[in-house]
C-alpha cells in the first residue's frame, strides 16, 4: 500500500517540477520578448523624432509656408500639429475636432526654438510689417520697351502702382503705352527722341519736344499729362539753353517737373546683376529722411531692371515702406540747379 502511495507522490513532485521548468521558460521568453518590444518602442520613438527633426529643417531649408490657424488657449507644455496647416497648442481648446492634421507629437526645446525660426506665410507677415511711414515712388524712364508688359505683370503681381515717363522714339510702342494708362499707371512726359543735342539745343527746340510726346500720348491713351522729367535731370549738365528759361515754359504750361533722389544705377553700368540693382536703390531710399522717388529704365537693353523688380519690391515692403504712383498730391523733388543753367 505504502509502494502505491509512494509512486503516486514521485509521479506528483515529477510534475511539479516539469511545470515549475516550463512556467520558469515561459518567464523568460516573455521577459526576453517585453525588452525586445521596449526596445522596438525606443526606436520607433527616435526614428520618429529623427522624422520630426528632418521634417523642421526641410521647412526651413525649402521655405514652406507655415500658416497659424486662430489663437486657442495655451497651456504649461506645448505640442505642436503639423499637416496641412500648422496649429502651435497642447489642448486644441478652440479645434479639438480639426481634421487638418497628420501626426501630433511632443517637441524638445531646441525642436521648438527651430520652429520659432520656421517662415511664416508671406500674406500674413507682410499684414505684420510696421509700416514706417514712408513713401516709395517707382519711376520708368526711356520707355515703353519691349519688356513693359512685364514690368506691368511684376507691378500688378505685387500690387504697385508706378509711374512711367515716356519717350516716344517713332511711336513705335503705342500699345504698350496704352497698357500702361489702361492698367492705372502714372503716364508722364520724358521725351520726343532723348537726344540732348535735339532737346536742348534752344528753347524752341525744347518746346518743340514737350509738345511733340504730349501730343503722342495725348491721341494713344487720351491722357492731358501734366507731369515732366528732364532727360538727364533738371542739373545736367548738357543743355545748352538755360534749365531755368526751360521750367518756367513748363509752368506757364501747367507742367511740374519731377527728378529723383534714389535709383538703382541700371542705366549707368549694364552689367550690374539684380541683386546689386536693388542694394544700390536700397542705399539711396534707406539714406532719405522722407518719401523717395526712384530713378528705374524701361529699355530694351536693360533686362536686369525687370529681373531686379520683384527682389526690389519685396525689401521695401520687408522694410516696412508704402508704394505710390505720382499725383498732384505729391511732392516734386527738384535737383538743384546750378548757376551755368539758370
Amino acid at each position: 500500500m505504502l509502494k502505491e502511495y509512494g509512486k503516486y507522490i514521485i509521479l506528483i513532485l515529477v510534475c511539479s517540477i516539469i511545470c515549475l521548468s516550463v512556467s520558469a521558460i515561459v518567464t523568460i521568453k516573455l521577459s526576453s520578448r517585453m525588452d525586445t518590444a521596449e526596445e522596438e518602442t525606443r526606436q520607433i520613438i527616435a526614428s520618429a523624432r529623427r522624422e520630426e527633426s528632418d521634417q523642421l529643417r526641410e521647412l526651413r531649408e525649402e521655405d514652406k509656408i507655415i500658416e497659424f490657424k486662430e489663437p486657442v488657449q495655451m497651456a504649461e507644455t506645448t505640442e505642436v500639429v503639423l499637416g496641412q496647416e500648422a496649429v502651435i497648442n497642447n489642448t486644441l481648446t478652440d479645434a479639438s475636432d480639426s481634421d487638418d492634421y497628420i501626426y501630433q507629437s511632443t517637441f524638445t526645446d531646441a525642436e521648438m526654438a527651430s520652429l520659432n525660426d520656421a517662415p511664416v506665410d508671406e500674406e500674413i507677415q507682410e499684414s505684420n510689417i510696421e509700416k514706417n511711414g514712408k513713401t516709395v515712388y517707382l519711376t520708368f524712364d526711356d520707355g515703353p520697351s519691349d519688356h513693359t508688359d512685364e514690368i506691368l505683370d511684376i507691378l500688378d503681381e505685387y500690387g504697385v502702382k508706378a509711374t512711367f515717363f515716356v519717350v516716344e522714339e517713332d511711336g513705335r510702342h503705342a500699345k504698350e503705352l496704352k497698357e500702361i494708362a489702361d492698367r492705372g499707371h502714372t503716364i508722364g512726359i520724358h521725351s520726343k527722341s532723348h537726344i540732348y543735342s535735339e532737346i536742348y539745343a534752344d528753347i524752341d527746340s525744347f518746346k518743340a519736344d514737350v509738345e511733340g510726346v504730349h501730343d503722342w500720348v495725348l491721341s494713344v491713351t487720351g491722357i492731358d499729362t501734366r507731369y515732366y522729367r528732364f532727360p538727364g535731370g533738371s542739373s545736367n549738365n548738357v543743355s545748352q539753353v538755360s534749365i531755368g528759361e526751360c521750367i518756367e515754359y513748363l509752368k506757364s504750361e501747367g507742367y511740374e517737373y519731377y527728378d529723383w533722389n534714389a535709383m538703382s544705377k541700371d542705366a549707368e553700368n549694364y552689367y550690374l546683376t539684380a541683386d546689386e540693382l536693388t542694394e544700390n536703390a536700397m542705399t539711396f531710399i534707406r539714406a532719405n529722411e522722407g518719401d523717395s522717388i526712384v530713378l528705374l529704365h524701361d529699355l530694351d537693353e536693360h533686362y536686369t531692371s525687370v529681373e531686379s523688380l520683384p527682389g526690389l519690391i519685396e525689401q521695401l515692403t520687408q522694410e516696412g515702406y508704402s508704394f505710390d504712383q505720382i499725383d498732384d498730391d505729391t511732392y516734386p523733388f527738384h535737383h538743384y540747379i546750378s548757376s551755368d543753367n539758370n
